[in-house]
């Protein structure tokens, strides 16, 4: 049996890097995309704006808990005179939210690589160019040049800075990693009560898509709504809690209140160490796991996109402020140069051949929005984890 990933507080040794097999990056690729890689190279991307002001004043943030880098890289909003006004994502449809008169004067948001193309698709995404973020050109091949992110004219909808895998965290004083070989293993008896979940569709549709042995970047709406939907229906019935933050992930944990938290990953340990209760992540190894490449995206009618693109360009080139995010969030960087700058305590929860990894055998899900593409829709899963919820 292969070896099964097991971090506990951060910390796992080399022999435990991650091993899903060769299941292929099929989710990049296919029907529904908004636009091909193309042949243009990332350098004929001509800027969208030239005429912007200067760096300095306010920045409005829509982001997830640990992402706003507030008390992490104070000094560089100082630097800059940026002044971040950051509201935290708790369950909103994040794409619903910014298109709406709420999110009219938001200047930067958070998006997950499923649903770039469908963002761009709702007008709410700016183009970005690689004159204005030239990091781009240093990226791993797969953020570089998948269409999740890059136009066929060679700009970008959103700019990945933060990756890594998705799984289970839990309460390693209360569950024994053995317990967790299968994602069906959640179905068990064993954890009835005792298991949150991060109330979201699009990774609700991914983990089911998983535990049914189901490519979660190319799910069909008859897999959508039998496989898939059986499973997730037993694992509501498990569930305890649905959390809609982060944070609330963290402190149900801490608090006892689960031993289990699904939708889980290495953020979650760092938490919970400071909270004084260690946490492991783990996946079951029986049907491997997905990987998460957490986005940014300005709004087209952004009213301080400088001081978003400042911000971005820090965030994914070389310096001590893209290493210090990366440190304090577990997770690796779309820019290889700023992982080699990584603590090693970090890069050791990792395989050595990162291009590799990426390439080869980390899935990503991914989201359509058009029913010609032959797959399920964001709109499908959205139904169909309300219906789950629901018990319909």
């Amino acid at each position: 049996m292969a070896e099964r990933l097991v971090h506990q507080s951060g910390v796992i040794a080399r022999r435990d890097i991650f091993r899903l097999g060769a299941v292929g990056l099929g989710a990049v690729a296919g029907a529904g995309t908004l636009a091909g890689c193309g042949s243009d190279s990332t350098d004929s991307a001509e800027s969208s704006d030239t005429s912007l002001p200067e760096v300095g004043g306010p920045m409005r943030y829509f982001t997830y808990e640990g992402y706003d880098g507030k008390g992490v890289i104070d000094d560089w909003f100082e630097q800059k005179n940026i002044q971040p006004d950051v509201k935290f994502i708790s369950n909103e449809n994040i794409g619903q939210f910014i298109a709406s008169p709420s999110g009219e004067d938001f200047d930067v948001y958070s998006s997950n690589q499923g649903v770039v193309p469908y963002y761009a698709s709702l007008g709410i995404v700016r183009p970005i160019s690689t004159q204005e973020v030239p990091a781009i050109s240093d990226f791993y091949p797969i953020f570089r040049d998948s269409d999740l992110w890059k136009n066929a004219d060679g700009t970008y909808n959103a700019i990945p800075w933060g990756w890594g895998p998705i799984g289970i965290t839990y309460n390693p004083e209360k569950v024994d990693a053995e317990e967790i070989q299968s994602w069906q293993d959640l179905l068990s008896p064993r954890f009835a009560n005792r298991m949150g979940m991060f109330d979201d569709a699009l990774n609700a549709v991914a983990v089911g898509a998983m535990a049914t042995g189901l490519d979660p970047g190319a799910v069909t709406v008859d897999q959508l709504n039998g496989p898939i939907k059986d499973y997730l229906t037993e694992l509501r019935s498990q569930l305890k809690v649905l959390s809609t933050t982060i944070g609330d992930q963290v402190n149900t944990l801490v608090a006892g209140d689960v031993d289990v938290q699904v939708v889980g990953y290495l953020f979650l340990n760092s938490q919970g160490e400071a909270a004084g209760v260690p946490l492991a992540f783990t996946y079951p190894l029986e049907e491997g796991t997905y990987g998460f490449a957490d986005s940014l995206t300005i709004p087209p009618n952004a009213p301080n996109p400088q001081n978003a693109l400042a911000f971005i360009d820090m965030m994914v080139s070389e310096n001590e402020w893209s290493t210090t995010m990366q440190n304090y969030n577990l997770q690796l960087s779309s820019n290889p140069g700023v992982n080699a700058t990584l603590d090693e305590s970090l890069l050791s929860q990792y395989p050595e051949d990162l291009e590799e990894f990426l390439g080869e055998k980390l899935k990503f899900n991914r989201s359509y929005f058009e029913e010609s593409s032959g797959f399920a829709t964001v709109d499908d899963g959205d139904r169909l984890w309300q219906e789950v919820k629901a018990g319909t």
